[in-house]
């Protein structure tokens, strides 16, 4: 068990006020005292990313810290929204750490709010399925699959209508996406009614183009990650080599499609709500 973070500000300056305290109460149980009304379980050494097994346990104290401060801000920002469903939306380039963000979120979240439905998703989930992909082509006639992540290879239509159905409290069936078989999964997050938060990520959840800015309608607050390209890249082709590719073929893809949909996003993206910086500057 350890502390929450903000808590844990409160614990050290309370411990240090008792210990010059002539009372008769015990360090121990104060100590026992607090923690019960203050901790929550320890920080995940793992989060499941489009079929993926994350490791977390290289990250530091100071990265750590942070995902606690923005569990609790995100928290914040849902109870004095008012609504019983909320979607916060997390966009930056690519191997900005978004997926990884919004499953840290929930499970931190739900650490301390296990009565709440808190869900993810990622528009990747909203991929066409590479067998249709396969025989779309843009209007230079390059084949879509061949650039997938693009902003034209996504049903965006479908993901208008999953999210306008989950704001108006329905039930809903949304398909997740998985990097064992690089295609989205159907029904693969299942939101029951009633009150629920929903974390999205995704690329282009910013982009200034009507059916993209008719998504970004349906969502209630809009961080952007942002920070160092470079590391961002690398993180970008270790994902594509944790998903089969060789380190050649995931810089290949990267220079291919990755590289062009940043530069699109730095040109053609509307202003978020608020700008979170990219894990790796907390180091």
């Amino acid at each position: 068990m350890t502390t929450n973070y903000l808590a844990s500000k409160f614990l050290a300056k309370y411990l240090v006020t008792l210990e010059a305290s002539p009372s008769g109460r015990s360090l121990d149980a104060t100590v026992s005292t607090l923690h019960k009304v203050y901790t929550i379980p320890m920080f995940p050494n793992s989060v499941i990313v489009t079929d993926q097994d994350i490791d977390l346990t290289g990250l530091s104290d100071a990265q750590r810290d942070y995902y606690r401060t923005l569990a609790t801000h995100i928290m914040e920002l849902y109870r004095s929204s008012g609504m019983a469903r909320m979607v916060m939306g997390f966009a930056g380039q690519s191997g900005s750490g978004k997926s990884v963000t919004v499953e840290i979120m929930r499970s931190l979240i739900l650490a301390d709010n296990s009565d709440l439905t808190v869900c993810t998703a990622d528009i990747d989930a909203f991929h066409f399925p590479n067998s249709k992909l396969n025989t779309m082509r843009d209007s230079k006639g390059v084949v879509l699959r061949s650039i997938k992540g693009r902003y034209d290879t996504y049903d965006v239509y479908a993901l208008q209508d999953v999210l306008a159905r989950f704001k108006a409290g329905e039930y809903v069936a949304m398909p997740r996406y998985s990097r064992v078989i690089h295609d989205p999964v159907a029904d693969g997050v299942v939101v029951e009614e009633g009150p629920a938060l929903l974390l999205i990520a995704g690329l282009w959840l910013l982009r200034d183009t009507p059916d993209w800015r008719a998504v970004r309608a349906h969502i209630d607050h809009m961080f952007s990650i942002e920070g160092d390209h470079v590391r961002m890249r690398e993180y970008s082709i270790e994902r594509h080599m944790r998903g089969g590719r060789s380190r050649e073929d995931a810089e290949t893809f990267y220079e291919r499609s990755d590289a062009p949909n940043s530069e699109e996003i730095a040109e053609r993206s509307t202003e978020p709500d608020e700008r979170l910086p990219f894990f790796e500057s907390l180091a």
